[in-house]
């Protein structure tokens, strides 16, 4: 194990346990991509989703990133 993981799992472990608290990050960010995703899958006439697909699915579908 890096020495990198260790100290992410000794930031991430709760102030009473000694460690600083922090969020796992990691966790946090896949939630809120989930969350846009769906978002984009729900509601596609969204001016959001248009903007985004226009962007970064101009000849497809969010469903191809899967």
């Amino acid at each position: 194990m890096g020495i990198w993981r260790l100290a992410h799992e000794k930031l991430t472990i709760n102030k009473k346990g000694g460690g600083l608290g922090l969020r796992d990050f990691y966790g946090f960010i896949l939630a809120v991509l989930g969350k846009q995703g769906w978002q984009f899958l729900s509601s596609p006439e969204a001016m959001v989703s248009k903007i985004f697909k226009a962007k970064y699915f101009p000849g497809g579908t969010f469903w191809m990133l899967l």
